[in-house]
């Protein structure tokens, strides 16, 4: 719960320094390899913590200054979200719970602020990818290549600043591994 208090003390520090905010990108994460039987409590929760519970509460306390802006929130969540693979479960669960929080946001705090998510897909390999296991993921991306992060940048500027009527999407940036 201190890590909690922590993210709503930043929150007021940043209401409390700037009265408007346009744009908040929720991208902190946390991802991390590990088999179901093996997650414990204290890694499933700081998963949680990290990847969904922080986004929910410094949306929750920069919402006086989001408002007042009418500004937008922006939710990095992850492409794999809709084909998830082994090992990563409590990560998925986290991604998913943010996709959900997009939605639900969406609704609620309409019209005022709109919010919206970017699922990146592979942008960057773990540096224990050997160039095989790269080739072999790459060669199942329909666009036979990899994401920039600034891919994932003009997702965000784009749902911020020119998709003044799209709230509640997720907008994939993956080069189709999603659909195929």
């Amino acid at each position: 719960m201190a890590e909690i208090d922590d993210v709503h003390r930043l929150g007021q520090a940043i209401v409390e320094r700037h009265s408007e905010i346009s744009l908040l990108v929720n991208n902190a994460g946390v991802y991390e390899n590990c088999a179901f039987e093996d997650i414990t409590l204290d890694a499933y929760r700081k998963m949680q913590a990290v990847n969904l519970e922080a986004p929910f509460f410094l949306s929750q306390a920069l919402l006086p200054a989001l408002r007042k802006a009418k500004g937008t929130i922006v939710n990095i969540t992850d492409s794999s979200v809709v084909r998830p693979y082994g090992n990563y479960s409590h990560y998925f669960v986290s991604k998913a719970g943010l996709e959900n929080l997009t939605k639900v946001l969406a609704v609620e705090l309409a019209p005022d602020i709109r919010v919206n998510g970017v699922g990146p897909g592979t942008v960057a390999f773990p540096p224990d990818f050997d160039k095989r296991r790269q080739s072999s993921i790459t060669a199942k991306i329909p666009m036979k290549h990899i994401g920039a992060e600034e891919d994932i940048a003009n997702a965000v500027l784009y749902l911020a600043t020119d998709a003044t009527f799209i709230t509640g999407q997720v907008l994939r940036v993956d080069g189709g591994s999603s659909i195929a």
